[in-house]
């Protein structure tokens, strides 16, 4: 029965979703069109305005992605399955993140293995697990502490590895069998989608998603994925 409800709870949020899609493209459009307006008006006689034009519009064409991905993942299509590189889908990923890794001043490590086969997935709605998952790493950590990005492959398991780790707050044992549910979260203002819409990926995928934390010490997430190309 759970499952039942969460399934048509996701169904009306997917449906409310694609009608909202309109409404917010239109503005954002009008926002695209007017700071492309400024831009020109300005000719780089402020540098700093300069600047923070350019921050956003890559905030309104990241806006812009989102939607076409989130948008892509309830369509489900078939034909956007295609082989990718695990190591090109973090490094994707890693471009969103690490800017503001830098002014928050934690550091990312990467560990990416060379002898690993591509994996059949929607590029796209990978990169958007990845950067979730990030994302939740970045606000889990305080300054100076270090987040280390891994790729391998696990020949015995025949398994395709992403594994992210930090040295944050962790989670504490009484959430760890909910955190990945609907509507959890601990964060203020949070809407407990984020991490179980991740799940909904991969298990769309055919992957895993785990985890293993200890509180005030840590966590480290792990993808798999078994549908690889040698």
């Amino acid at each position: 029965m759970n499952n039942d409800i969460q399934k048509n709870k996701l169904q009306i949020l997917g449906n409310l979703f694609a009608s909202l899609t309109h409404e917010i493209r239109n503005p954002l459009s009008v926002l695209k069109m007017n700071i492309d307006l400024i831009r020109d008006y300005q000719k780089d006689e402020n540098e700093d305005i300069g600047d923070l034009l350019e921050t956003s519009s890559e905030a309104i064409l990241r806006i812009e992605k989102i939607i076409a991905h989130t948008l892509d993942f309830l369509r489900d299509n078939p034909d956007s399955y295609e082989y990718c590189s695990v190591n090109d889908i973090v490094s994707n990923s890693l471009d969103f993140i690490i800017p503001k890794a830098k002014k928050e001043g934690i550091n990312i490590y990467t560990f990416l293995s060379s002898d690993i086969p591509k994996i059949k997935v929607v590029k796209n709605q990978i990169e958007q697990v990845l950067i979730n998952l990030l994302t939740n790493s970045l606000e889990a950590s305080e300054k100076g502490k270090i987040i280390q990005v891994r790729t391998n492959f696990d020949s015995e398991n025949k398994k395709v590895n992403i594994t992210i780790t930090d040295d944050g707050i962790g989670i504490k044992n009484e959430h760890k069998d909910i955190v990945l549910n609907q509507f959890f979260t601990t964060k203020e203002g949070g809407n407990g989608l984020g991490l179980h819409v991740c799940k909904e990926i991969i298990d769309k995928h055919k992957g895993n998603l785990t985890f293993e934390s200890e509180f005030e010490k840590g966590t480290t997430f792990c993808v798999s994925f078994s549908n690889y190309k040698v």
